[in-house]
């Protein structure tokens, strides 16, 4: 479920407004740190040098009937870093076909919730078919995926990420990294010389890029052909390296560095928030580095009085408990002064300004070094000359969990439910005052045109619909039409997946059980009617159905979706340019048409969101 605990005390950053709620959000389906090793399977030795074994474990893979082995590997070591340092390539596990290195659990979580502490946290996780490990020949596609979690939780070792089907599906090596997360991923903090550039998330997955890259084909897989896939925050890094990412910096060896987009072939991005703006470094540092800082200096005993601009002190004295503890502090504050409270200008037009007042707590910066400009807008500088294929999806109900913990969390942290008033005040702070009438002349963003219910108010039932079509859709089919108009010979794919909720991924942060919104339901007739949620797609596109919490029986369209689905991701990783069914080309007609995954219709059938998502009247706010 997606647990609050983690976030504990950063409830206030909820209560700004709708969109600040994407920040509190991080899937929890997977357990709490590093599993324990086991002993390896037989036949899965693989050699990435004569100095480097390594064996994992064995398991089953692929669609029903045609289940292959596939070879497992976990935590294994990609990358090394100081606090607030560039990533550095870590050497290769050290193993020998005698005695290889064990890779049979993951390695420790990225620090994040109260028992994942552990700052040596740059793993990654392998899964590829028996039949081609050690076969450089085999050149089967690679699937690189970035998990999500609001840049401050997750974890790609988690078992909603198991890549067997996925592999099994392509075939195809399927490989999930972590990188760092909330303050030490995503710093930005500047006090005259003393500066923390942030993006440090970013940088480890450019490197865990580079490592697969370069030793992806000892597991059968093909350096040349790598498919870049994330969720929710790792859509919006997805988003990133695709469309404005700069020069990778770490160098294979020709010793010349490359491209990002040198190193895969395509990208999917699954709910990427694109309404989502990213601050500038200053903005970013003055929203919640400073107070970062402060708070760091503040608690940590014996802190000199330098603190704030002793960056060595910094990133060596304070224990990661210290941290986190500071990264819960600094949420509150970011909380009590963010943008979104009192934006001068309205939404998204502010893109690249101080004043974005749609911003995640920790997140990228635009620095104009790593990040050169906001995905919204398509291709940054010349990178459209560099373009990639790429798939853009959303779910239909995108913004219920995030419109639920408002209501949840509004009367805690304002005093009051979260009503019409607190609605519009909301709206026009995000967009402008003189917007509020004309959203809400749309009876779907209307309060007064919506309902109460037991678990939220007619207020949080609009909210829900203008997060859906506002930071989701529409905002994908507006990059969608920026990147077609710079680059038109790119293939761009859509899709929209609508199948009704048979489990809850989410924690009510007042109940502590399943979130209602997202809740599974059942009409008069007893079929599934429930929403279908933000990341509600996880765990048909890796037939990890199992792994999530609050499970019921599944329909027969759930089962045909747990095969449909991987199978088509796995076709587009094996060739982007032209994916072939079910994937149709997307074209900027004013339709916004997709193919809808809902039940188990093959091929799916085609759906137009723009209208039903009335992206006419959000474009204004896109711009």
């Amino acid at each position: 479920m997606t647990s609050l605990n983690a976030l504990k005390g950063t409830a206030a950053a909820i209560a700004l407004g709708a969109l600040g709620a994407l920040g509190a959000l991080a899937l929890a389906t997977a357990p709490t740190g590093a599993a324990a090793q086991v002993a390896c399977s037989a036949n899965t030795t693989v050699t990435l040098s004569s100095s480097s074994v390594v064996c994992g474990t064995a398991t089953l893979g692929g669609p029903p009937g045609k289940l292959i082995a596939i070879n497992q590997y976990q935590g294994i070591r990609y990358g090394q870093a100081a606090r607030w340092a560039t990533p550095g390539m870590a050497p290769l596990p050290a193993g020998t076909t005698a005695a290889p290195f064990n890779a049979t659990a993951a390695g420790a979580y990225c620090p994040q919730g109260a028992s994942d502490r552990n700052e040596d946290c740059l793993f990654l996780n392998v899964s590829a078919p028996q039949a081609t490990i050690n076969n450089t020949a085999a050149k089967l596609p690679v699937i690189f995926f970035i998990h999500g979690g609001a840049f401050v939780a997750g974890s790609g070792g988690a078992p909603l990420y198991d890549g067997a089907t996925l592999a099994g599906n392509g075939p195809a090596v399927v490989v999930t990294i972590n990188y760092r997360l909330g303050a030490l991923g995503f710093l930005s903090y500047r006090n005259g010389s003393t500066v923390i550039p942030g993006n440090f998330g970013l940088l480890d997955q450019q490197l865990a890029l580079a490592w697969v890259y370069q030793n992806v084909a000892a597991f059968g897989g093909d350096p040349g052909n790598i498919t870049i896939v994330g969720e929710s925050a790792g859509a919006m890094s997805v988003g990133l390296h695709l469309f404005a990412a700069s020069t990778n910096r770490y160098v294979q060896a020709s010793g010349k560095a490359v491209d990002s987009r040198a190193l895969f072939t395509g990208a999917v991005m699954e709910s990427n928030p694109m309404g989502i703006a990213y601050p500038t470094p200053q903005a970013s540092s003055d929203a919640i580095g400073t107070a970062f800082v402060n708070s760091l200096c503040s608690s940590v005993k014996g802190a000199p009085k330098n603190c704030a601009t002793n960056l060595s002190w910094l990133q060596s004295v304070p224990t990661t408990d210290d941290v986190m503890k500071a990264q819960t502090a600094a949420m509150k504050s970011w909380a009590a002064n963010s943008p979104i409270g009192k934006a001068k200008v309205p939404g998204v037009q502010a893109l690249a300004s101080d004043a974005t007042p749609i911003t995640l707590p920790y997140s990228p910066v635009v620095d104009g070094a790593l990040v050169m400009g906001q995905p919204l807008k398509g291709y940054a500088s010349t990178y459209a000359a560099n373009a990639r294929p790429f798939v853009f999806g959303t779910n239909a109900n995108e913004g219920a969990p995030f419109a639920q913990l408002v209501y949840d969390l509004n009367p805690i942290e304002r005093g009051w439910i979260f009503n019409q008033k607190a609605y519009e005040t909301d709206l026009g702070n995000i967009l402008g005052k003189t917007a509020v009438p004309v959203i809400e002349a749309i009876d779907a963003y209307n309060p007064a045109k919506q309902s109460d219910t037991l678990y939220w108010s007619a207020a949080a039932a609009a909210l829900s619909n203008v997060i859906t079509d506002y930071v989701f859709t529409c905002a994908n089919i507006t990059t969608a039409n920026y990147a077609l108009a710079q680059s038109k010979a790119t293939g761009v794919y859509g899709y929209h997946f609508t199948q009704p909720a048979i489990f809850d991924l989410y924690t009510s942060p007042i109940t502590k059980g399943p979130m209602a919104a997202c809740a599974p339901t059942k009409d008069k007739s007893g079929n599934y009617d429930g929403r279908t949620c933000h990341a509600n797609e996880l765990p048909y596109v890796f037939n990890t159905l199992p792994a999530v919490p609050d499970l019921q029986s599944p329909t027969s369209g759930d089962t045909a979706l747990t095969q449909s689905m991987p199978a088509a991701w796995a076709a587009f990783a094996k060739t982007p340019s032209s994916p072939g069914a079910p994937w149709v080309a997307y074209a900027n007609d004013g339709t916004g048409t997709v193919i809808q995954w809902n039940g188990g219709t093959l091929p799916p059938p085609k759906a137009a969101v723009y209208a039903a998502a009335n992206c006419a009247t959000w474009a204004p706010y896109l711009k």
